[in-house]
């Protein structure tokens, strides 16, 4: 039997977004459980305390089953998985990474991003989740979107503005990529299989991709003609990823 397989969606999604990839692994062999969790901040309100990067990732794993698990994660959810393994590694049988950031080296770096994180959390909280949704959605790296047909972009946006601004923006105080440590020694030493995907036409995690392959001696996929989203734009790619990614 697989391990159960826990999918970690990205900011402002739900876990309905991996409908596509859940479809596609249907005929998995020995599938085991699955598991789509909301990430904290997101969806029903469990009550949860986020005061910082650690009690992001320790309400990630509250929520995972207690047996190790093939942890796929997208965008925020892989940077979480990436958490995970950091803090909870027993629960981390093995990875798969989908556009997923290694944390910021640099001190100015990480804090110049906290306080973009700290604005759009404040939008949020001023003017509601309709202005954060619309910040977002202009950010460069989710420019392919604007591509998607119509009633693609209709479902996204109302996936994105179903969620409560004021514990989004907590979520983003909390674990934005401004408040992520810098994990490449844990992909260093990981000890787990990791494979990482990207979309061909999003570079800048191309070559993050790259880096979490080398440092990891894990599988890199890349997208042809896809951006930032593989899970939205070619869900038949994670599944391979998947299946190519988990433990032997």
């Amino acid at each position: 039997m697989s391990p159960p397989l826990a999918l970690l969606h990205g900011f402002l999604g739900a876990p309905e977004a991996w409908d596509a990839v859940v479809e596609g692994l249907a005929d998995r062999p020995a599938a085991g459980l699955v598991v789509r969790p909301y990430l904290p901040g997101h969806g029903p309100d469990r009550g949860e305390t986020l005061r910082g990067w650690d009690d992001v990732v320790d309400a990630v794993a509250s929520s995972l089953p207690g047996e190790p698990c093939l942890v796929v994660g997208y965008s925020m959810g892989a940077r979480l998985a990436l958490g995970l393994l950091a803090r909870h590694p027993a629960r981390v049988a093995a990875l798969v990474l989908v556009s997923s950031h290694l944390g910021l080296a640099e001190d100015a770096a990480r804090l110049a991003r906290a306080e973009e994180d700290r604005a759009m959390a404040e939008l949020a909280e001023r003017q509601g989740i309709d202005a954060l949704v619309s910040a977002h959605v202009g950010r460069p790296v989710l420019a392919s979107q604007s591509a998607l047909p119509p009633a693609t972009r209709q479902a996204l946006a109302a996936r994105r503005r179903s969620h409560d601004a004021h514990r989004v923006a907590q979520v983003l105080r909390a674990g934005g990529l401004g408040a992520m440590p810098d994990l490449r020694a844990v992909v260093g030493s990981a000890g787990v299989p990791v494979t990482a995907l990207a979309g061909a036409d999003d570079p800048t995690y191309v070559a993050l991709a790259r880096e979490i392959g080398a440092r990891s001696g894990g599988h890199v996929r890349e997208a042809r003609g896809v951006g930032h989203d593989v899970v939205l734009e070619a869900p038949a790619l994670v599944v391979a990823a998947i299946l190519e990614g988990g433990p032997s």
